[in-house]
């Protein structure tokens, strides 16, 4: 999936593609379907896809926060 962060599962990564999408949707006027992505999802991810979508479109914040965080977050080492 694009754009998807490194080690995200594909429900994370779709949401998060969702929520760009929904806010990029928002900012630019247009009507809150997320069916006109229907290329960026399947059928295992759609509902998860959907939640982000709304969740974007309505600017609610990412559920998961920000995935150069969670990337981060997941790096295994000590300092």
């Amino acid at each position: 999936m694009l754009g998807a962060p490194e080690g995200a599962s594909s429900e994370e990564a779709a949401y998060d593609l969702g929520h760009r999408l929904g806010g990029r949707d928002m900012n630019s006027n247009r009507t809150s379907d997320y069916a006109r992505h229907g290329r960026s999802y399947g059928p295992e991810t759609e509902q998860s896809f959907a939640t982000g979508y709304r969740d974007g479109f309505s600017g609610a914040p990412n559920r998961y926060g920000a995935p150069e965080a969670r990337q981060w977050m997941r790096q295994d080492g000590s300092d």
